[in-house]
């Protein structure tokens, strides 16, 4: 079976950077190509839609969908490619619909830069349906569960998520902060699907002012089967309340 992971992938430079974040990933990038899959699913906060959208295309563009950053960024390629067959495969199953040219957006290429710096496995991603809750978020993932075998499913978005509060304290992680990422850390680590599906009782409210950055999480989850076991990747803070705070499980 191919690992599954959820991945915290804070700021556009941190894939331009090393660090124990970027070795992280690299590690369990070799982990997973030994394991030769026939496609990386990548669900990011960066991209919602009105119904389920996966791309389908057999060469991906590469999205620079932010603003601010170092030149250096926005000259960056990751020349994906595809597996328009599976992918199809997979839209039906998901009951969602094939799209074409869109593209990976930085919630994709910023981390598999790293752990598959080769771009040599094919790509897709799949969109996030902003009609659904998120316990239809949660069922949509299993149905992710059957195509494991071939399929490494990952969850990109962010475990705590507050830019407005990154921003005006960027050099302080607050209280609030350390407890939702200690609540996540307990609760995923024991697949507690019930306590995170009501996470907005925990500060989560704060930590997710909106939600599409903890959704990716849900499918994730979701794609678990029942005897894996959810291991933490990578902990730690990057830019004020920005968690890194990343999960994998096989």
């Amino acid at each position: 079976m191919i690992p599954a992971a959820f991945i915290s992938h804070g700021s556009p430079e941190l894939t331009i950077r090393g660090g124990r974040w970027a070795e992280s990933l690299k590690g369990l990038g070799r982990r997973v190509k030994k394991l030769n899959p026939e496609l990386v699913l990548v669900i990011s906060a960066h991209w919602l839609t009105d119904g389920v959208h996966l791309e389908c295309s057999e060469k991906h563009k590469t999205i620079h969908d932010f603003y601010g950053f170092a030149k250096e960024l926005y000259e960056l390629e990751y020349p994906a490619i595809g597996r328009p067959e599976l992918c199809r495969e997979i839209a039906q199953v998901l009951k969602g619909k094939c799209v074409k040219d869109r593209g990976l957006d930085h919630g994709v290429w910023t981390i598999l830069r790293h752990m598959f710096p080769e771009a040599d496995i094919p790509v897709t991603q799949l969109s996030i349906d902003t009609g659904k809750s998120l316990r239809e978020h949660f069922e949509l993932g299993k149905k992710l569960r059957d195509f494991r075998d071939r399929v490494m499913v990952i969850g990109s978005g962010g475990a705590v998520h507050n830019l407005k509060d990154a921003v005006l304290n960027p050099t302080r992680t607050p209280g609030w902060a350390v407890e939702f990422q200690e609540f996540l850390r307990e609760k995923v680590t024991s697949k507690d699907v019930e306590a995170l599906l009501n996470y907005r009782s925990e500060l989560g409210s704060i930590a997710h002012p909106t939600e599409e950055h903890i959704i990716p999480l849900f499918y994730f989850l979701g794609s678990l089967r029942e005897e894996e076991r959810v291991e933490v990747l990578y902990e730690g803070f990057e830019f004020g309340s920005v968690s890194l705070l990343s999960f994998s499980a096989c």
